[in-house]
């Protein structure tokens, strides 16, 4: 999964996709389960009280704060080795590995509001999670999106754009 090839700038895309939108559903369908039990009112007792959850309130949105920035940080840094591969095939490769670890943190960023959710019931985890949808809603894989962080260019651009086959991995 770390190091894919792909026969197609299709391939490719409909890959990229498929892990985005999964990275989105698994959590989505647990916070919305933990958001209408909260606001249920069933008086549920909450896991962590107290001065433990007084500690996550602070250290827990600070740690989902900067897990997401540093994902845009180091995917942006990372992008640069991308650039500069040799052939259409090495460079997409190299940006779905980069996107993996992106969406991965933005993940392990979304659990930790869910769990937050579950443990203290606070509203700041409610708001960081809607924070992230958003967040990956506009930093979601399009072809235009690859093609301008990759710089692509020409021939290299056409088959990103029109999910073409790959040419060999000599290079184009």
């Amino acid at each position: 999964m770390l190091n894919p090839t792909f026969n197609s700038a299709g391939e490719f895309y409909n890959k990229l996709n498929l892990f985005f939108h999964l990275l989105i559903a698994g959590p989505l369908l647990v916070f919305v389960f933990l958001y209408l039990e909260s606001n249920a009112g069933d008086g549920r007792e909450l896991l962590v009280q107290g001065e433990m959850a007084t500690v996550l309130r602070y250290s827990l949105p600070m740690i989902i704060i900067l897990s997401a920035a540093m994902s845009f940080v180091m995917f942006k840094r990372s992008l640069q080795v991308a650039r500069n591969e040799v052939g259409l095939q090495n460079k997409l490769s190299h940006y779905f590995r980069y996107s993996f670890v992106k969406y991965g943190m933005i993940e392990f960023s979304s659990i930790a509001a869910v769990l937050g959710l579950y443990l203290t019931d606070e509203l700041i985890y409610t708001v960081l999670y809607v924070a992230l949808l958003m967040l990956l809603s506009v930093s979601r894989p399009t072809v235009y999106r690859i093609c301008r962080e990759l710089k692509l260019d020409g021939k290299e651009k056409d088959i990103v754009l029109h999910k073409k086959e790959m040419p060999p991995v000599e290079g184009i």
